[in-house]
């Protein structure tokens, strides 16, 4: 977790960051635009406030994600 603004919030970093903003509608690419100018960086910003589960809950369930969609022996 991380702050962004005084709120608590969770930095995601996508791994193809033109095609994650590439499915987003016109308002959402100009914004997500802006961000990346802002903070300098490729990471996706959520408020933990805005989430169904815990930060830590969240954490967890990417990273199995991550170990099911990486090749063996490519874990990094």
């Amino acid at each position: 977790g991380t702050s962004a603004f005084g709120q608590p919030t969770v930095a995601l970093t996508p791994r193809d960051w033109a095609t994650v903003v590439g499915r987003q509608v016109a308002w959402r690419r100009a914004l997500l635009a802006l961000n990346r100018r802002l903070t300098r960086s490729d990471d996706l910003l959520v408020n933990v406030n805005v989430l169904p589960c815990s930060a830590n809950d969240l954490a967890n369930t990417l990273e199995e994600m991550r170990r099911e969609n990486t090749p063996a022996g490519n874990v990094g």
